[in-house]
């Protein structure tokens, strides 16, 4: 059918829409923002082409899209292996480690780029090792990095 736009003119369409330049072998990815803030993407079955754009838009409008969310890898037994007394909280782990209501927790929201997270980073860790030495374990003392980890 002459009306149905071939692959030139829906990537000329794209270049156009985000003002950008792709060469014939340029990739690039889709993500969707809903006006709450939270992210989409197409799950990795669509294929990066018309049909897999269609298909996502589509998921998008009927809420069906995948969320995309921030995440850095759990570590082994949630532990900062450079500080003792230290858990790691992420996406995953939070949940589990900062609402466990059999514990009291001291959660420090940081960030590298941040100076008085930076400032108060050696206090916290102190802190992990002075609660680690108590008998009944009651107290955690835990990080977050706020730029790799994101919170439904």
């Amino acid at each position: 059918d002459q009306n149905e736009p071939d692959d030139r003119t829906f990537q000329a369409y794209i270049q156009q829409l985000l003002g950008i330049t792709l060469e014939q072998e340029d990739q690039f990815e889709i993500l969707a923002t809903s006006k709450d803030g939270t992210k989409y993407v197409p799950s990795e079955s669509q294929p990066p082409t018309e049909e897999g754009f269609e298909k996502f838009v589509l998921d998008f409008i009927e809420g069906k899209a995948q969320k995309f969310i921030h995440a850095q890898e759990r570590p082994p037994n949630d532990e900062d292996p450079e500080h003792p007394g230290i858990k790691v909280v992420t996406t995953e782990s939070f949940k589990e480690i900062v609402l466990n209501e059999d514990k009291d927790v001291l959660l420090d929201l940081w960030a590298e780029w941040c100076s008085p997270c930076v400032v108060i980073s050696p206090i916290i860790h102190q802190l992990g090792k002075l609660f680690m030495e108590l008998p009944d374990q009651s107290v955690v003392i835990a990080q977050l990095d706020v730029e790799r980890n994101e919170l439904d």
